[in-house]
């Protein structure tokens, strides 16, 4: 905890500080915040700032979102502290966990209101809750705010992607759409958003970085084809791109074809084009699909 006044600081280890914050989230809300507060009487400086902060993320609910977000950012302030920020990113972390449907539906209606030096400790808390809850508004973040466009993009690493193809949708065109060459080492990070969002439309691009000149990007290419594909092919251009031009092929002109054989009332067909779709790894889900139906039969083969 943060000293107070002449008070020396206790240091904590990673451990204690964990133990001491369990529990602190078990015990009685109403009573501990108003030991705080006694405690706290007449103090308003950073130091008992930092623990209201810091206490409120540990027995906080949505309703505690307002007055934390007031504390880290009085009215007549233009910037964060330092450390209020760090210690407002973990408390927003804990709320939108302990809380998550009220937290989102509250940030729903306000996040766009709220002042500039409290969305990023917001965007990467979104990450660090590592909820798909958080994807709507890290794509909303990353299409309207420049400035915070890579941070917001990076927390889909953590997160994944959506249960919602919009969502991903939008997030794959921001991700595209902020490729700078000139900066590999954010590329990087949003080729590998991409492979999170196992986006089928990034190939091509993706071949391209596979053969480029830069040594990372041409290695988060690689992750992000295997975690599209769910191949396991090395890291050639020339392979990668044979594999691609026969999954298109096969998509634009058999796959239809072999799809509809599944609703065939020959046993031997039907097997036959599920063997088929087994050999294919482009567009995957819809190919998955179309066989979950096939796993509900009776007849094992």
């Amino acid at each position: 905890a943060p000293p107070l006044g002449d008070e020396q600081p206790l240091r904590l280890s990673v451990v204690q500080k964990e133990l001491l914050e369990g529990a602190l989230e078990r015990a009685p809300r109403a009573e501990l915040l108003a030991m705080l507060e006694h405690r706290l009487a007449g103090r308003s400086g950073l130091d008992a700032r930092r623990l209201r902060i810091e206490i409120g993320g540990c027995v906080g609910m949505a309703g505690d979102l307002p007055p934390l977000l007031g504390l880290a950012l009085r009215e007549d302030e233009v910037a964060l502290a330092d450390e209020l920020e760090i210690e407002l990113r973990a408390a927003l972390e804990k709320i939108l966990r302990r809380d998550p449907e009220a937290s989102y539906t509250w940030l729903e209606r306000r996040w766009r209101k709220l002042e500039d030096p409290l969305l990023q400790p917001l965007t990467l808390a979104l990450g660090d809750a590592d909820s798909t809850l958080g994807l709507p508004f890290l794509a909303e973040i990353g299409q309207w705010r420049d400035d915070l466009a890579y941070v917001a993009l990076s927390q889909v690493r953590s997160i994944g992607a959506s249960p919602d193809p919009e969502v991903n949708a939008t997030l794959v065109d921001i991700v595209q759409r902020r490729f700078d060459l000139t900066r590999p080492d954010r590329c990087q990070t949003l080729v590998c958003v991409l492979g999170e969002l196992e986006d089928y439309s990034s190939i091509p691009p993706l071949l391209d970085f596979l053969v480029g000149e830069h040594a990372g990007l041409a290695q988060s290419a690689h992750w992000a084809l295997q975690r599209i594909s769910g191949m396991r092919l090395p890291a050639s251009g020339p392979l990668w791109h044979r594999w691609y031009i026969r999954e298109v092929a096969w998509a634009e002109n058999e796959r239809d074809v072999v799809l509809a054989a599944l609703d065939s009332t020959e046993r031997h067909e039907v097997v036959a084009a599920a063997r088929e779709i087994g050999l294919h790894h482009y567009e995957r889900p819809l190919l998955v699909g179309a066989v979950v139906p096939l796993l509900e039969a009776t007849d094992p083969e």
